[in-house]
């Protein structure tokens, strides 16, 4: 578990009773990856990684705008100029996901499944890293992705959906307005 303080510092720990354990100072994002790989940014919209609450911070990316770590470890950017980029492995190259800038959301989940939401509110999903983007929706708002592969997504009238496969028909599960956020749990 990872939070952010009212001063911009990172905390975490490993189960509710534990202690909380200072990770970084001065951040605005984290996110953290079900192998408990963790990624921050800093205030200088710098990205950095690391595996382990003991390991040091290793840069990224710089000029950072989101992050998200998937089930099994893939870590996933926008820089600056509102692109999406991924990895699996920290000394490997950064794969470009997504061109022509506009990118307002990114989720990823376990078995490397991805969304985005588009500068037009159309939501995309990904199954690999080199597989092409798939419509899921026009109009999303919210996007997630959980660690067996559901996907979720909220439309523009707040109503939440999701689907086990790509392919699925999607189904909703609230009605319209009811959600304001959404996430998934380890399904």
């Amino acid at each position: 578990m990872m939070v952010i303080d009212s001063g911009d510092d990172v905390w975490y720990k490993d189960n509710p009773g534990d202690n909380w354990s200072p990770q970084v100072e001065d951040a605005k994002a984290i996110a953290v990856g079900g192998n408990g790989r963790m990624m921050v940014i800093n205030s200088a919209d710098d990205a950095y990684y690391k595996d382990n609450p003991g390991d040091n911070w290793s840069p990224q990316v710089e000029d950072a705008l989101a992050i998200a770590v998937g089930g099994y470890g893939r870590m996933m950017v926008v820089n600056s100029a509102n692109n999406a980029y991924a990895k699996d492995n920290p000394g490997d190259s950064w794969s470009p996901l997504t061109t022509g800038g506009g990118l307002k959301a990114i989720a990823i989940g376990g078995e490397g499944k991805m969304m985005v939401i588009d500068a037009t509110d159309d939501a995309y999903s990904k199954e690999t890293l080199g597989s092409s983007w798939v419509i899921q929706n026009y109009n999303a708002s919210k996007v997630a992705v959980g660690a067996t592969g559901r996907y979720m997504l909220v439309d523009s009238t707040g109503t939440a959906h999701y689907k086990n496969k790509y392919n699925d028909s999607w189904a909703a599960i609230t009605s319209s307005s009811g959600a304001a956020a959404i996430a998934i749990t380890n399904n």
